[in-house]
C-alpha cells in the first residue's frame, strides 16, 4: 500500500501482523551504508537472487544468493 502523510510518501508493507513504514530518507540511508537494517538487506538480496534465477543469470539458489550479495556489497553508495 502506497500512502501521502504530511507531504512524504511512504510506503506501507504488511506481512501477516508485522507492518513497517519506510519512508524515502530511510530508503536512501539504507542505500548508503548510513542505516543498518538486516532484515530489509535480507529482503533485497533475497528478491535479487529470485530475479536473478528467473532471468537466468545463476545457476543454482546459492549462486544467484552469492551474485545477489556481491551485487548489494558492491553497489554504488552515492547514489541520491
Amino acid at each position: 500500500m502506497f500512502g501521502l502523510v504530511d507531504s512524504l510518501h511512504y510506503i506501507y508493507i504488511s506481512i501477516g501482523s508485522i507492518r513497517a513504514t519506510l519512508n524515502p530518507q530511510q530508503l536512501a540511508d539504507l542505500w548508503q551504508g548510513t542505516l543498518i537494517d538486516e532484515y530489509a538487506e535480507a529482503t533485497i538480496i533475497g528478491t535479487t537472487a529470485i530475479t536473478l534465477t528467473l532471468i537466468g543469470q545463476a545457476s543454482s539458489q546459492s549462486d544467484a544468493e552469492n551474485k545477489a550479495k556481491a551485487l548489494w556489497n558492491n553497489r554504488n553508495y552515492n547514489i541520491k
